[in-house]
């Protein structure tokens, strides 16, 4: 059985439990959510979990996987394109710079705000984007979380 984004049901843990206990079935959970990457769902499911976590590519990976894809270029090219992009699987596969701005974007949105609004009930959305962002505009500053204190 395949569950996705399973985390927005509330005690979801009580159902898979019970399909455990009740079926003779493999059982699938893939989520975004930080409290399906915590070790929360392993507790919550009588530690009876194996989990895979699924990073981007990293830069050689990114580069292997553009050779297979039959792209000859340099690798300063190359070097660019992950700058650019990052080394998302669906974000590396897509054929052009507006697919992969929307599923950038889609990602942001999606995983960025709505998980960390709604496990850290942020009251103000608005507030939060502002903050990420200034922190995204400013990611090469030391910035600090004290009043007023940028390092």
């Amino acid at each position: 059985m395949f569950f996705d984004e399973i985390q927005n049901v509330r005690e979801f843990e009580l159902v898979i439990n019970s399909f455990r206990a009740t079926h003779n079935v493999s059982i699938f959970l893939t989520g975004s959510n930080s409290k399906i990457l915590s070790g929360e769902l392993a507790t919550h499911l009588s530690g009876r979990t194996i989990s895979f976590r699924i990073m981007p590519f990293n830069f050689a990976e990114f580069v292997k996987l553009k050779e297979q894809d039959g792209h000859v270029r340099q690798r300063n090219e190359l070097l660019d394109e992950y700058l650019k992009w990052g080394g998302l699987p669906l974000v590396c596969k897509a054929r052009d710079e507006a697919s992969k701005e929307v599923l950038l974007s889609n990602i942001y949105d999606s995983v960025v705000l709505k998980d960390i609004i709604m496990r850290n009930r942020i009251t103000s959305p608005v507030a939060l984007e502002k903050v990420l962002e200034y922190l995204i505009a400013n990611s090469s500053t030391t910035i600090s979380g004290n009043k007023g204190e940028n390092l």
